[in-house]
């Protein structure tokens, strides 16, 4: 896919190119084929001094889990830095889906809005349990370490709710 955005329009590709006078582009192959998924996403935001931002991800379905990878590089002001890698393994028993993963940000310069310099890493766990096709109860609990900014200074979040689906 190929996308982009001229004077007068807008685009949707979100990181500030909501005003199509930005002249942002972006490029995106995915590939898919049995167990095996990935993707790149190259954006050019062209002369809105935002550095080009580079998102790379890919998932393997082992049958009993399923592993997934990412990383996202760019995208923020010329002077800043917002790397970021994600990972995931997702285990589905039954009626149960337990999962686990973390993010490892390292941020220099205002990204966001937020002046921080330093990396961030984030574990978390999930527990989904699927009471009926529409109903599940879900818990996350996730925990982070690093330098983090005042505004953001959370460091362990834990939350049990119902979700039911209409």
């Amino acid at each position: 896919m190929i996308g982009d955005s001229g004077a007068g329009g807008t685009s949707g590709f979100g990181n500030g190119s909501s005003n199509g006078d930005n002249g942002v582009s972006q490029y995106i192959a995915s590939y898919s084929d049995g167990p095996v998924a990935a993707k790149v996403d190259i954006t050019d935001y062209a002369a809105t001094g935002t550095s080009n931002r580079t998102r790379i991800s890919a998932s393997y379905d082992l049958g009993v889990a399923k592993i997934s990878m990412g990383n996202s590089r760019g995208g923020v002001g010329a002077a800043a830095k917002n790397d970021q890698t994600v990972w995931g393994v997702s285990l589905p028993m039954g009626a149960m889906t337990i999962g686990v993963g973390g993010v490892s940000r390292t941020t220099a310069g205002t990204v966001t809005g937020v002046t921080n310099v330093g990396k961030v890493s984030s574990t978390g766990l999930s527990l989904k349990y699927a009471m009926s096709k529409s109903t599940t109860i879900e818990m996350s609990t996730a925990s982070t370490t690093g330098t983090m900014p005042a505004a953001t200074s959370l460091k362990r979040l834990t939350e049990v709710y119902l979700k039911k689906a209409f």
